[in-house]
């Protein structure tokens, strides 16, 4: 079925230097909160090409003053005589192949191009002093900001300008009477975003109070959209002995698998670098067919069949509690790095959260078989 999330037309962000300077590596929490956005249909973001020019200017500088800052402790170490003290220098990577890399392959981030505005134009604004224009004449970078935000309503896009620059705004923060008339008759919207943590958490379908709380609920849910990809879940099915077989089946096939309600976060331990390792139980049934030699001991009710001596071949569905590890971390997204299966419930010190920490997934069986399920 097709997800119906894609039939409405989503809003694209279009974001300046004001909001991208907050967040040099893209490692906080909003970062992370709309790279899931834009991964799970929910929003476009998109930078438009002068922002991208005056980010990488205003992080070269920064690190020319750091280095000078840096440099300065060097000598004052120096003096003292405290040559060990002084860290190492290191490299750094080439900003600009940074912002396209995270942009394009952790981001989801779209670069917009140049705009297409005359020379004519910008200096008939710029003399009028029509904002985004000052009325000192200055305002040319968010003038062509703005052009790009007008091509992008005039595709009947609704656009939402995240700024935090006066150049923009009107009275009660929206947008400035002048910018607003020039969208009038154009077939797309564009509204003013000041502060766009309040406004993610408002519009965003994971109903949450903050940047964090939001992040953990969509953090949730592509957890939940993990389950429900069966190529990719059945390298995560139970092993013969977390059935309980004793010895060794001679071969193990799982024809049918479904969910039992909802997974459940109960821990959550930090990392380096905004990464985090969460816990998630999840209950399974699992349709199975193993052929064991005769001597095996089975802990379930489930149909024996002879087929050659010393052969039994086992026909049953095993209903496991698994207890998945998960990975989250800016950069990377979502990694599974293990599950441990048991017949019995685990417990857990987070049972007085569980309901506040339940992700959601279906119940329909998926069909998933391999010889030596593995992980």
């Amino acid at each position: 079925m097709r997800d119906l999330r894609y039939l409405v037309a989503v809003k694209i962000l279009v974001l300046d230097t004001t909001e991208l300077r907050q967040d040099w590596t893209f490692a906080g929490l909003k970062s992370q909160l709309l790279a899931h956005a834009v991964g799970q249909g929910h929003l476009e973001v998109a930078v438009p090409a002068v922002t991208v020019e005056e980010l990488v200017a205003h992080h070269r500088r920064r690190v020319d003053e750091l280095t000078a800052e840096t440099e300065r402790v060097r000598q004052n170490w120096r003096r003292l005589g405290a040559e060990s003290a002084i860290a190492p220098r290191i490299e750094l990577t080439d900003y600009r192949e940074f912002l396209a890399e995270q942009f394009e392959e952790f981001l989801g981030f779209t670069l917009l191009p140049w705009p297409n505005v005359s020379h004519a134009d910008m200096v008939e604004r710029a003399v009028n002093r029509t904002p985004p224009f000052d009325e000192k004449g200055g305002g040319y970078r968010d003038a062509l900001i703005w052009a790009s935000v007008l091509e992008l309503a005039a595709q009947q896009r609704d656009v939402v300008l995240v700024s935090a620059d006066n150049a923009f705004r009107g009275a009660e923060d929206q947008l400035a009477q002048t910018l607003a008339e020039e969208v009038q008759d154009l077939s797309g919207t564009v509204e003013l975003v000041r502060n766009l943590a309040p406004w993610l958490v408002q519009v965003l379908p994971w109903a949450a109070t903050n940047i964090e709380e939001g992040l953990w609920k969509a953090r949730d849910q592509q957890f939940a959209e993990f389950l429900m990809t069966p190529e990719i879940t059945q390298y995560y099915l139970p092993r013969s002995e977390e059935l309980t077989f004793e010895p060794e089946p001679f071969s193990l096939e799982f024809r049918d698998y479904e969910w039992e309600g909802p997974a459940v976060r109960t821990t959550v331990k930090a990392g380096d670098n905004g990464a985090h390792l969460a816990e998630y139980l999840v209950q399974g049934r699992f349709a199975f067919v193993a052929d064991c030699p005769e001597e095996t001991e089975f802990a379930g009710e489930w149909e024996l069949s002879r087929l050659a001596d010393g052969v039994v071949r086992v026909t049953g569905t095993a209903a496991l509690t698994g207890l998945f590890t998960v990975l989250h971390a800016p950069h990377f997204g979502m990694g599974v790095s293990g599950v441990v299966w048991r017949d019995e419930l685990y417990s857990t010190e987070a049972d007085a959260d569980a309901d506040e920490n339940r992700v959601s997934t279906s119940s329909s069986p998926a069909t998933a078989s391999n010889d030596e399920p593995g992980r």
